[in-house]
């Protein structure tokens, strides 16, 4: 018996070789879409910052006033 032989038959080695090329392909697309994912929720988090930096440059631009001077008649905080 030649011990170099490998053990299981031909057959059983295809099944096994589409098996690991379907697992590299499945981590592939999920690698892709968790990717895809980290860079939207980041874009979302750059958009925000950037809409909160322009917010906080336009009530700089406005006169500074102390909170309870800038209420409106109806009560309310601008």
């Amino acid at each position: 018996m030649n011990r170099n032989a490998p053990m299981a038959s031909p057959h059983d080695v295809s099944w096994f070789s589409f098996l690991t090329h379907a697992l590299i392909w499945i981590a592939l697309v999920g690698a892709g879409l968790l990717l895809a994912w980290f860079v939207a929720v980041l874009h979302d988090s750059v958009e925000r910052g950037e809409q909160r930096r322009l917010q906080q440059q336009r009530s700089a631009a406005s006169p500074m006033t102390l909170p309870f001077l800038s209420e409106t008649r109806t009560g309310e905080v601008r």
